[in-house]
């Protein structure tokens, strides 16, 4: 657990450091209303799910394999 967590924290102040002047960086802030927002994390889901079950399930699948 230590050596999962050490090399974490320590990688998180070494970039607070060097990018402390810029306070929302690495931040998403949507430039669009919410509803677009939300309309399109709402497709682009649909279709990475319809893209990793495409891949799961082929004619040499026998079942859904992801997961």
């Amino acid at each position: 657990m230590l050596s999962a967590n050490v090399p974490c924290v320590s990688g998180k102040h070494c970039l607070a450091i060097t990018f402390s002047s810029d306070i929302t960086l690495g931040a998403t802030i949507p430039q669009v209303r919410f509803p677009q927002s939300f309309v399109l994390e709402l497709l682009l889901t649909a279709l990475l799910m319809f893209v990793i079950l495409g891949v799961s399930t082929g004619a040499r699948r026998k079942g859904i394999t992801a997961g």
